[in-house]
């Protein structure tokens, strides 16, 4: 207090001079750890060449082994970017693999990644659509992402649905085909659009379809479903009555926990005016 600063000067003058310096010493060193994840290992110019090599196998390895170094390795983004339009499919794909690793500094490679979502091979498009979620851009990677909610392979439209999800409110532009989704004949696929819509902020689109995903005959679905509308909050306030039938499920621990839980919230939002 300002009595005891003023009976104790010299004590107030020692604290600030021991507390800055640990300041700014955390901040020194937090600087120097973002520095060091951001900075390319030293085998990343080996593996771009091995990504020359006229071995598919070397190419696929070295694609393997700059996905392992994950954001350390986006010095290759130039080089994986290219083998996107390599002749073998297991090259272009564990280059996507690769991408979505490097994370948001992967970037410059979001328009290709979004053409590889039409490539013949669907590990290619699955793993195009998992990088560009990972990469979290919008723009031309919605678009092409919203497209991809159609493909015939269930994982692409899966992991399309993810990557929307994880791109957020920037991918706003894909709701009506999101909510469309949700009626695909596979159910999983029906939750990845269900969850994709709760991070987009317009869950409230698929609280309808998720409260009948409450009687699923599979554990998992069900339990994907209660999480989904936990995640929702308040606008998952129609399903209270599911919620609350779903608590008897004895199946599985966690089911009942869950809808309790989002039951709670949910019913909680239906009393306010």
């Amino acid at each position: 207090n300002d009595w005891t600063s003023k009976q104790h000067p010299a004590k107030e003058e020692i604290k600030i001079m021991t507390t800055k310096p640990l300041i700014l010493a955390g901040f020194v060193l937090m600087l120097a750890v973002t520095a060091a994840a951001h900075e390319d290992d030293p085998s990343v110019p080996k593996h771009i060449q091995r990504l020359k090599s006229d071995d598919a196998k070397e190419r696929r390895q070295a694609a393997r082994s700059l996905m392992d170094l994950g954001p350390r390795a986006q010095g290759a983004v130039v080089a994986l970017t290219e083998a996107l339009g390599d002749e073998s499919p297991s090259v272009r794909f564990t280059a996507a693999q690769a991408l979505g690793s490097i994370g948001p500094q992967a970037v410059a490679a979001a328009d290709a990644l979004a053409a590889a979502l039409k490539d013949e091979n669907d590990a290619v498009r699955w793993n195009a659509a998992a990088a560009l979620g990972k990469i979290r851009t919008g723009g031309t990677a919605v678009y092409a992402l919203t497209k991809a909610l159609k493909d015939n392979n269930i994982q692409v439209r899966r992991y399309a649905a993810e990557a929307l999800g994880a791109i957020g409110r920037a991918a706003r532009p894909s709701t009506d085909a999101l909510a469309a989704m949700l009626k695909d004949k596979e159910v999983s696929a029906v939750l990845s659009a269900a969850e994709a819509l709760s991070k987009i902020g317009k869950g409230k689109l698929a609280v309808d379809t998720l409260a009948i995903t409450l009687k699923h005959d599979d554990l998992y679905r069900r339990r994907r479903a209660a999480e989904i509308l936990e995640t929702i909050g308040s606008d998952a306030r129609d399903a209270v009555p599911a919620l609350l039938h779903a608590l008897n499920d004895a199946a599985g621990w966690r089911t009942p926990k869950v809808a309790a839980s989002s039951a709670s919230r949910s019913a909680a939002a239906s009393r306010l005016p």
